[in-house]
């Protein structure tokens, strides 16, 4: 069985970074845009990376970031303290980059 996603687009809102002991996980958003019958839909899909990859985003990448991200889909699935079932589909990214040169990106983020 084979679980590979490679996307591409703009990271929305800034990264939010999560520390859990000696793990780092960043999480954000990306926008992708399809046209469908002439008419531009985006849709806002979400990435979850930790290690290297999470220090990478939150060093260099920000808000207007062009990313191409590969990895897996993954779903997380739990229950509401009110017993109501919820799940989330996201990409768990094992390999980010962004193309464009530093220099074109704005820098790395300011305070890092």
């Amino acid at each position: 069985m084979i679980n590979s996603v490679t996307i591409a687009g703009y990271i929305g809102k800034e990264p939010e970074m999560n520390i859990y002991g000696e793990a780092v996980k960043v999480t954000f958003s990306i926008a992708v845009n399809t046209v469908i019958k002439a008419e531009e839909k985006t849709s806002w899909i979400p990435i979850e990376c930790w290690g290297n990859q999470a220090s990478f985003v939150n060093n260099y990448l920000h808000s207007g970031s062009y990313v191409i991200v590969q990895g897996k889909l993954e779903q997380s699935v739990w229950e509401t303290d009110e017993g109501e079932k919820k799940s989330r589909l996201f990409v768990y990214a094992n390999h980010i980059e962004s193309p464009k040169p530093k220099t074109e990106e704005k820098g790395a983020k300011k305070g890092k």
